[in-house]
């Protein structure tokens, strides 16, 4: 069988590989002669889900207000289910991923410690058959070997953890959208109760002030009716002033009273038409007396006691009749 001597002196054949399936397929290091394998020289490690280079940002005040509390009324906390939801589903992918990536990580491990041992047992008997195992080319070719087995798992290491940075960057920046939306719904909230308020003031403002108005309307109409009571008030006592004193004109017209009998009396028609039927000025003044009159009511006394008080200044008989009635308002009350 043919032999072939490498860099190192090595002696062996070309069929004698050293190892058979490796990563790749097998192929040989550098400054290596032909029989000299390394199943990780030139081979380059291809996790699932990693990444080289990635780096790991700070989120974490991103996730932590993803978290934040906020007193949503039913209409915003309606919504913030939705987002909840969201942020556990993104947990969950998140920890799915990096599940994923440590069983690829450690499969590829395994798989490359198994490869690294068989190499270095197939390169401990090659030696051993050729009387250099303790020389320093068997101590090269070893160092060759772990070598390739470390910058291998290195990169294997690398992508995994770039991978994993690529896995917590992702889901810090979706948690911080959710944060930066539910902070958004907890402003668009306040806005609502500001509105709401705002017009709950303006409701209530507008209720007060024609709770006032009607109040200074009831207290004007008040007035002015203290104000007509008055002036008959004034023109009784004005009249009563004018009647002549020696003409024994002024006495009762014997009977009962009209005035004392409409006392409480509620149907001021029937009252209207005893001050209407009533000739006797000292009656009417009774009249005025009635607490409760209608103001039609009370200005037909004063015209009717006007319209007898000049027929008793003229001299007329206020016995002989009731001239001159004032129809005053007929209306029922």
């Amino acid at each position: 069988m043919a032999t072939t001597t490498n860099s190192r002196g090595l002696l062996g054949s070309p069929e004698d590989e050293l190892i058979a399936g490796s990563v790749g397929g097998p192929s040989t290091a550098p400054g290596n002669g032909p029989g000299i394998y390394s199943p990780f020289a030139g081979q380059q490690a291809q996790l699932a889900g990693g990444s080289l280079g990635t780096q790991q940002l700070n989120y974490g005040g991103q996730i932590q207000q993803a978290g934040k509390q906020y007193a949503f009324n039913p209409k915003y906390a309606a919504m913030d289910q939705a987002l909840q939801r969201a942020i556990a589903n993104a947990g969950l992918d998140r920890t799915n991923r990096l599940s994923q990536l440590d069983q690829g990580y450690q499969a590829q491990i395994g798989d490359a410690e198994r490869l690294q041992g068989q190499a270095q047992k197939a390169l401990a008997a090659r030696m051993a058959s050729q009387g250099i195992f303790n020389s320093g080319i068997n101590v090269e070719a070893t160092g060759d070997l772990t070598n390739d087995y470390q910058r291998y798992t290195g990169n294997l290491g690398q992508q995994l953890a770039g991978g994993k940075a690529g896995v917590e960057n992702e889901y810090g920046r979706l948690l911080g959208d959710v944060a930066a939306q539910r902070e958004g719904m907890w402003g668009m909230q306040a806005e609502d109760e500001r509105v709401a308020a705002q017009e709950a003031a303006r409701q209530q403002a507008e209720a007060q002030a024609r709770a006032q108005q009607a109040a200074m309307q009831q207290q004007l109409q008040q007035q002015m009716i203290q104000q007509q009571q008055a002036a008959l008030q004034q023109q009784m006592n004005w009249q009563q002033q004018q009647l002549p004193r020696a003409n024994g004109i002024g006495g009762g017209g014997g009977g009962g009273d009209p005035a004392m009998a409409a006392m409480g009396s509620q149907d001021m028609s029937a009252v209207l038409g005893m001050i209407n039927a009533s000739g006797d000025l000292n009656q009417l003044r009774q009249f005025g007396t009635i607490p409760g009159l209608p103001i039609e009511v009370t200005q037909a006394l004063m015209r009717r006691i006007q319209d007898v008080g000049a027929q008793v200044a003229q001299g007329a008989n206020r016995n002989s009749g009731v001239p001159g009635a004032v129809a005053g308002n007929t209306r029922a009350y």
